[in-house]
């Protein structure tokens, strides 16, 4: 291919642009299904009409006054009137919501405190994203690239549109997935143009990460900074996610490359399915899913150490190749040893003749 020149940093530059709408496809669900922040039960005893989220002086008596308490529940009433005295102190679970804002699908298809169905849009965009897997290598090596390029980078406009008109929760979801699904093909592929290497720069990515998601639970109410970590995270998180795809090119032998992307693949899109469920354990302990995240990457980090450097390092073509590199192993290693291997082979072939 030469080195990188003109036509290169052009048709680079062009491809960036849908790779960067893409990738606000792939994060709008998280603004899409955010929580609220301020809601209510809507207490029919007691509403005008058209119900409006302001309450009067009946609140005192029909809903709670600790507010998490009353996102989610209201007292009971016997009666079917707004008095005081139709209310008792046991408390019901809601059956409706009425909202300050409606920014989110959650004010939208009134789901409340139904916090599963918040956080399934984010896994079945997962999900749409781990089964184009299946299928868009093997459709671009049919069409072309170039043909499935602009297809699945047009194509999530239109479903996007259509899911924004959803009338419904589940025809909501349908689109999420359908949108994952087709925009995920011009997104998966990556440019790192890095000199520090891809274990380093993978290795120090988590450590950051998972100081940043560590500290995390002990500045938690100071302002802006958790705000700040949390973005910390994110970015440093990015970098490993992008340079993952190219380490793993470069760490597997010609034969199995491709087997072994998809498995990574795969397992990475698993994670990212069930990374949106994560604010369920909010339910548990406020600190556990800083715990969880910062101890994957903790873990990540220590076994990323343990696996070799490929800076400057020729790709293998075989098994034997990529058994060689080791941890501490250097291009010249490597290239004695298919030196060594291309003598042998000779040495073999004048025995045989």
């Amino acid at each position: 291919m030469g080195p990188a020149g003109k036509f290169q940093l052009r048709n680079f530059s062009l491809i960036l642009v849908p790779v960067i709408v893409m990738a606000m496809y792939n994060g709008q669900y998280i603004f899409n299904a955010a929580k609220p922040n301020n809601q209510r039960c809507m207490v029919r005893e007691c509403e005008n009409t058209p119900p409006v989220f302001k309450t009067g002086e009946w609140k005192t008596w029909a809903i709670p006054d600790d507010p998490q308490k009353a996102r989610c529940f209201r007292y009971a009433n016997q009666e079917g009137q707004c008095k005081k005295e139709s209310f008792s102190k046991d408390l019901m679970k809601c059956d409706s919501w009425l909202y300050e804002d409606y920014n989110s699908i959650v004010a939208e298809f009134d789901l409340g405190c139904q916090e599963w169905k918040r956080t399934l849009v984010g896994t079945i965009h997962g999900l749409g994203l781990m089964t184009a897997l299946a299928f868009i290598g093997t459709l671009s090596d049919l069409c072309g690239r170039r043909y499935t390029f602009i297809v699945t980078s047009s194509l999530p406009s239109v479903l996007g549109i259509v899911r924004g008109l959803s009338n419904s929760y589940y025809m909501y979801l349908a689109f999420e997935y359908l949108e994952a699904l087709v925009a995920s093909g011009s997104y998966s592929t990556g440019y790192i143009l890095d000199h520090f290497g891809r274990k380093k720069t993978i290795t120090s990515s988590y450590l950051i990460s998972a100081t940043a998601l560590t500290i995390m639970p002990f500045i938690i109410n100071m302002g802006p900074f958790p705000t700040i970590m949390v973005l910390v995270a994110k970015m440093f998180i990015s970098i490993v996610f992008s340079a993952t795809y190219l380490y793993v090119t470069e760490l597997t032998p010609t034969e199995v490359r491709h087997t072994m992307m998809g498995l990574s693949l795969f397992i990475g899109r698993l994670g990212k399915s069930s990374a949106p469920l994560s604010p369920l354990l909010l339910q548990v302990t406020p600190y556990l899913p800083y715990a969880v995240f910062s101890a994957a990457a903790w873990i990540a980090a220590a076994l990323t150490h343990w696996t070799p450097e490929t800076h400057n390092m020729k790709m293998p073509q075989t098994l034997q190749e990529a058994e060689h590199l080791e941890p501490g192993s250097s291009f010249l290693a490597l290239q004695e040893h298919q030196l060594s291997c291309t003598k042998h082979e000779k040495t073999a072939e004048h025995k045989q003749s």
